[in-house]
């Protein structure tokens, strides 16, 4: 396992800096082996990172899609209220036609029995 000053130089260095290191063969069988080590750590840890932002992002768009589906929901509510009303003010005017309708003949009786 690395010691805590070879993670301090690798920090130090960068993840870059380590990876010219080995390239350039600075480091010994020992050092190198503690370089490549750390080099996965850093790998795992960027991996874990975006592991966790796509987990975020996920929590994020299905928190939106609930929301979208509570939104659908009451509109398809408020849509089933506005038939509802809509058919009633329908009843209500059938009626009013048919009262109109029915005093229309009921004047024209009586304007008929008048002439005659």
């Amino acid at each position: 396992m690395s010691t805590p000053k070879e993670w301090v130089e690798f920090e130090n260095k960068g993840e870059v800096g380590v990876r010219d290191d080995l390239a350039m063969r600075r480091y010994g069988e020992f050092r190198q082996a503690h370089a490549e080590h750390w080099l996965a750590h850093k790998s795992a840890e960027r991996i874990s990172a975006s592991n966790s932002q796509q987990a975020a992002a996920a929590a994020r768009a299905a928190a939106a899609a609930e929301r979208a589906v509570e939104a659908a929901e009451r509109a398809a509510a408020a849509a089933e209220e506005q038939a509802s009303q809509a058919q009633r003010a329908n009843r209500i005017a059938a009626t009013a036609l048919i009262i109109a309708i029915s005093g229309a003949i009921m004047s024209l009786f009586a304007l008929a029995k008048k002439i005659t």
